[in-house]
């Protein structure tokens, strides 16, 4: 509309700059010929002029940049524990044990990954990762606060922490930490291995100083 409105204009503008006395009084027809020209494309050039200004200024979209932040993969990712972890226990009287998770640090896996806890005996005698005698806490969503998450102890599990000829606290007990695919129930990890089987990463909580992730092996 705009554009319509700018070839009337000049349309209108044409019969006055053609009858203004400089072309009309010219003392000869070749050269009243040439001015008349040279105002058509004098009036021409100004009004496209205006008419580029003003299409520019209304039809270029101002694009922001936007940034989008790439998350960090989780065969290289860690955290310090002491971050990670605000606090770690246990309690023979209630048989659990818990562990106070800071979840803004994981944040950047919460589309895609649930965590929950597992409570394993420190026991060398047998392999961490292939150990069913496990307890587990049910898997929760990654919302940026601070959790608390209690895993529930069984006597068999108790009676076996005693066997250790350990005292029942906190260095008797390994907490791992542990993300899994939001399409992975709990019930289906029966040893650590299968957290990384399953697609989901292991993280050892306590009482490694560092959660660090354990990658995936590539296939054989």
């Amino acid at each position: 509309m705009l554009l319509v409105m700018l070839t009337l204009a000049a349309a209108m503008t044409l019969p006055v700059a053609l009858g203004n006395s400089w072309v009309g009084d010219a003392p000869s027809g070749m050269l009243r010929f040439t001015r008349g020209m040279f105002m058509i494309f004098a009036v021409g050039l100004i009004y496209s002029m205006i008419a580029i200004w003003v299409s520019t200024d209304h039809t270029t979209e101002k694009r922001e940049t936007v940034k989008t932040e790439t998350p960090p993969s989780l065969d290289n990712w860690s955290a310090a524990g002491s971050l990670l972890i605000k606090d770690v226990g246990a309690s023979r009287s209630s048989q659990s044990a818990f562990v106070t998770v800071n979840t803004s640090l994981l944040s950047p896996f919460a589309r895609d990954y649930f965590f929950l806890l597992i409570v394993r005996v420190a026991d060398n005698s047998v392999d961490a990762l292939t150990d069913p005698r496990l307890e587990k806490s049910r898997a929760f969503g990654i919302t940026g606060e601070f959790r608390t998450v209690q895993v529930n102890l069984s006597q068999e599990f108790i009676q076996r922490a005693d066997a250790t000829e350990k005292r029942f606290s906190q260095i008797s007990l390994q907490y791992y930490f542990a993300l899994i695919p939001k399409h992975v129930r709990p019930e289906q990890i029966l040893t650590l291995s299968d957290i990384t089987a399953l697609g989901g990463r292991q993280l050892l909580s306590h009482p490694s100083p560092e959660i660090v992730v354990r990658p995936v092996a590539p296939p054989k």
